[in-house]
């Protein structure tokens, strides 16, 4: 045989060998909120034992930042089917881009160990740090002959032939995190931390979506207000339209009232706006003013047993609120000359301030 016939050949056998013999790295992205980092993985496919190879990945500095790059399973000797590389260089202080390159090596002398042929090699392991001010999206994370000085090659040897392998990008998804608690927003809004009343996707601190019916104009969506009564309409926009009443003043439908318990007595009237004739300060509804009050008073206060039907006439400061201030309010008027128990005091009348305590019954005539 001639041979220019064998140099043929040769270089028919050295072309089927370089054909059969493909790799791939593969970059697999993961996702954070901002602040937070994030891991990320290079994975590699080849289907010859490898015994070196060179990459590069660039990132967006707007976005991520390099905190850690570290050999991944398949690059520690210790691990089942793993190889530590004789030269390993670990490069993310780049002179110029943003990202970071890695030459590797496995064997300089004999006897030589090579990393086995597989798929799905986990190499490499990046961990990135979502800068505070990155906005959610996906961003890429993507191979590049073209980092360094010199430029390192995207190269695999095996077999002692150079290979120039394929490779897929990844990304990093940036979650929204608006409240910046370091929990993606979804998450909040599922597992309860944050309240999403206008249904928007984004937790209710963080704003509310725009264009929603606001009936009262306070820049709350009527869907995150009160509607107790559950007529379609905000409970305040149905009082201010005097579609429902609001005896009491509260703010609150009657109906609503009603039903958590706002007639004691039964007579189909609020306890609140019965406004029977009381004297402010006859705490006990004896007919007169003594020490006796201060201690019905106390007994309500602290829930004990006590004859108190009047509520109101309890409240000696008028606050709209039965508390140890009417107790002190009280004693300092009738045994120290302080100021008298308000109106309707000194005589019997009609509570003149709106509030939620009402007067059942004062069953004594007023003095």
């Amino acid at each position: 045989m001639r041979k220019e016939h064998w140099i043929t050949i040769l270089v028919l056998m050295l072309c089927a060998v370089a054909t059969a013999q493909e790799s791939n790295f593969r970059v697999v992205g993961a996702s954070a909120t901002p602040g937070l980092p994030v891991e990320c993985r290079i994975k590699f496919d080849h289907t010859s034992d490898c015994e070196a190879f060179s990459l590069g990945v660039i990132h967006d500095p707007s976005l991520l930042s390099i905190s850690n790059l570290q050999r991944g399973f398949y690059l520690e000797g210790a691990n089942p089917g793993g190889v530590s590389p004789d030269f390993l260089m670990l490069e993310t202080n780049l002179l110029s881009g943003s990202g970071f390159v890695v030459g590797c090596l496995f064997d300089l002398s004999p006897p030589i160990v090579d990393l086995i042929a597989g798929i799905d090699q986990e190499i490499l392991i990046c961990t990135y740090q979502v800068l505070p001010t990155a906005s959610a999206g996906d961003t890429p994370l993507q191979f590049s002959p073209e980092l360094f000085d010199p430029p390192v090659a995207m190269l695999v040897v095996m077999g002692g032939l150079e290979f120039t392998p394929t490779w897929e990008d990844g990304s990093v998804t940036i979650l929204p995190d608006c409240n910046l608690n370091g929990a993606p927003d979804g998450d909040d809004v599922a597992n309860g931390t944050s309240e999403d009343c206008d249904q928007d996707g984004v937790p209710d601190e963080c704003g509310y979506s725009p264009g929603q019916p606001d009936c009262n104009q306070d820049g709350i969506p009527d869907i995150c207000e009160l509607d107790c009564d559950l007529d379609g309409v905000l409970d305040g926009c149905a009082i201010a339209a005097n579609q429902v009443p609001d005896c009491n003043l509260n703010g609150i439908p009657d109906s609503c009232d009603f039903a958590a318990g706002g007639d004691q007595d039964g007579n189909g009237v609020l306890d609140a706006c019965d406004n029977v004739p009381f004297w402010r300060g006859d705490c006990n509804s004896s007919g007169s003013l003594d020490l006796a009050d201060a201690i019905s008073s106390l007994y309500y206060l602290f829930g004990l047993s006590n004859p108190v039907t009047c509520v109101d006439s309890c409240d000696v400061n008028d606050s709209g609120a039965v508390d140890i201030a009417d107790t002190v309010f009280f004693l300092a008027a009738v045994f120290m000359a302080g100021l008298p128990p308000l109106a309707p005091f000194p005589n019997c009348g009609e509570d003149p301030t709106a509030d939620l305590l009402g007067c059942a019954s004062f069953p004594v005539t007023c003095p």
